[in-house]
């Protein structure tokens, strides 16, 4: 669970001494609506807290309504009581001020410390309304607010023996020690119960106090994550992210399926609501990777984050581009990687750029690839003057990026066109890594840069942007970004001896070590990503120890269906002469466009008719990282 800071009043905590019920006015979150109505004297106990003595917030079910606690409160027969009653509807209702002390722990000095808060309902069985979480929330955010208590739910089982051990927080009545052996709840209370969400209470509570991830505020995973198109547990998964991708909150939070949401629009392009659990905000992150910008100034380019590395141009004011690296801190600025529109490429003072949005947030998000878009024309280098880094400008004139025949690799998924023109006719879209041959150009339009090029995956021929393409193959170094919608048709620069000391580094007795030169040999044959092939098979064969794997020689699993697995599976001579036959067959059926298997060149879309297990290509990825890591 994400921990919060602990939140403190605008003027620091509340002097020792000073009354509670004047210490709301220095709070700087509002006190909630409530109503009064006093608990019989004899149901708690008059005295003079302050800040100083209280430590917990105690969170109740009342197991009936709220009605039927307020009452018994007033009972002189009841020898119990509350601080606070939470109605189904909202209504708070303050029973006991909180300078006294309630009676409602069952633990006298968590009585002393703690303030009460009864909701109406029953443990482990109320569906809690969004009404009554809000108010839960509202008071309780005042109350840490106001009192210094802080925002945390603690995840042990009992709280301290000792009320005055520990840093406090938020807890349940079913967290309380018995007085009498604090290795058990106080009188076995079990309320507030399973059905009491406090990861949401939390978020809840960071709404109410200005925290929290506010629509606007830059987030990053923290683990690997699924994006979905709803807030629910449901075969409705956008994208798969990994750890460290950052993104911008939309909407939320939203509580669904036990779980608190957000719904967050990625610098990969993806939106869709995550958990919000997995991510941590990015305090003082001005851009996203991928986000669009624009020069507030004429600003010298450089080829490197530092004012003395070579220029590439001078930017003119108003110049659009897009965030590529970063950020970067050299020669007291912060530097940013942008690929221009006009073609440029180079590191930018930070100071100098603006958010130039291509919709609500400044994060693309379309199905359909990159090809520039409607971004501005860009600017062809002025006059010469100096830039807004102190950096001395230039004619912004340089030599062509790229001449016919080089190698060139797709930097995002990318558009390419009939002829050079945001509005020419789209022939494909290649994924990001997708290897082309320049066969012409450099030819501007509507703005940029264009290339003729024929991508050899793909097989077709057509004309892209410079801004996203770079020099070389798209064989990179296999990433720990590595998830289901990855290309397996991008090779990877890898050798099979790292292969295989990639598998020993997590099982040195693993029969697939020594597979490394055929995984990449059947990337050389069939153009599929040769560590693909072993996380493929180390899923499929149990690191090559499965029943199939030793008596068939069969890494994959191929031919084993469901019904008769082992009958079914397909024999081999030789470990190496599976890994051929099966990555043929792998690039023929599934990742060749054409084939009724086809759903696109991926794991998710092999997943449609490779495996009944939905979440084969999430396991499968999951050991991709894992080599990607030890290679």
């Amino acid at each position: 669970m994400r921990r919060r800071r602990f939140l403190q009043t605008s003027t620091g905590a509340v002097a020792a001494g000073t009354l509670l019920g004047a210490a709301g006015s220095a709070a700087a979150t509002d006190k909630p609506a409530m109503e009064y109505v006093s608990a019989h004297y004899s149901n708690y106990t008059s005295a003079s807290r302050d800040a100083s003595d209280l430590r917990w917030i105690v969170v109740h079910t009342i197991e009936g309504s709220a009605s039927s606690g307020i009452n018994w409160f007033q009972n002189p027969d009841a020898n119990v009581s509350s601080h606070f009653v939470v109605d189904d509807d909202g209504t708070i209702t303050q029973m006991v001020d909180l300078e006294d002390v309630a009676w409602t722990q069952g633990n006298g000095p968590y009585n002393d410390t703690g303030i009460s808060i009864e909701m109406s309902g029953y443990a482990n069985s109320t569906d809690f309304t969004e009404a009554k979480y809000q108010a839960v929330a509202d008071l309780c955010a005042w109350l840490c607010d106001a009192y210094d208590i802080p925002v945390r739910h603690p995840a042990f089982d009992i709280a301290p023996c000792s009320a005055y051990d520990g840093d406090g927080g938020l807890i349940g009545h079913d967290q309380v020690p018995s007085p009498y052996d604090c290795s058990a709840v106080t009188g076995g209370k079990v309320d507030p119960g399973s059905t009491w969400d406090w990861e949401y209470l939390l978020a809840k509570m960071d709404g109410a106090t200005g925290g929290g991830f506010p629509a606007g505020e830059v987030v990053k995973t923290t683990s690997t994550v699924n994006a979905r198109s709803a807030p629910e547990i449901a075969d409705n998964v956008v994208h798969t992210n990994p750890e460290g991708v950052r993104g911008v909150v939309k909407n939320g939070p939203t509580k669904a399926a036990g779980y608190t949401w957000y719904e967050v629009a990625y610098e990969n392009g993806v939106v869709g609501w995550a958990v919000a659990k997995y991510h941590t905000d990015q305090a003082g992150v001005t851009f996203l990777h991928d986000q669009r910008v624009a020069t507030t100034a004429d600003l010298v380019v450089h080829d490197d984050h530092a004012l003395d590395a070579p220029d590439v141009w001078t930017a003119p004011e108003g110049s659009a581009g897009y965030v590529r690296a970063g950020p970067q801190t050299a020669d007291g600025y912060t530097w940013w990687r942008v690929a221009f529109n006009s073609g440029q490429t180079g590191w930018c003072a930070g100071e100098y750029l603006d958010a130039a949005p291509v919709d609500g947030h400044g994060v693309g998000h379309g199905d359909d690839g990159a090809d520039g878009g409607d971004g501005d024309d860009g600017a062809d280098g002025g006059d010469g003057d100096d830039g807004a880094d102190g950096g001395e400008g230039d004619d912004g004139g340089s030599d062509p990026t790229f001449a016919e025949g080089d190698t060139v690799h797709a930097t995002t998924s990318l558009n390419t066109r009939k002829q050079p023109g945001t509005g020419e006719e789209l022939v494909e879209t290649v994924s990001s890594g997708a290897t082309a041959e320049v066969v012409n150009g450099p030819v501007d339009a509507d703005g940029y840069t264009w290339w003729g090029l024929h991508w050899q995956a793909a097989n077709v021929w057509g004309w892209s942007v410079e801004q996203y393409l770079d020099a070389g193959g798209g064989g990179n170094e296999p990433s720990t970004d590595f998830d289901v919608e990855t290309d397996l048709t991008v090779p990877v620069d890898v050798t099979g001896q790292e292969i295989d000391d990639a598998i020993a580094a997590e099982r040195p007795d693993s029969p697939l070590v020594g597979l490394g030169d055929a995984f990449v040999a059947a990337q050389e044959e069939y153009g599929v990503n040769a560590v693909y092939q072993a996380a493929h098979a180390i899923h499929e064969s149990a690191w090559g120890t499965s029943t199939i794997a030793q008596d068939k020689r069969n890494v994959y699993g191929w031919g084993a269906v469901d019904s008769s697995p082992y009958e079914g599976a397909k024999p081999f001579e030789s470990f190496e002469a599976c890994v051929d036959y099966v990555m043929g067959e792998v690039a023929d059926r599934y990742l060749e466009p054409g084939n009724w298997r086809y759903n696109g060149p991926t794991l998710d879309g092999m997943n449609v008719y490779y495996a009944t297990d939905d979440r084969w290509d999430v396991k499968i990825a999951g050991h991709y990282r894992t080599l990607a890591e030890n290679i």
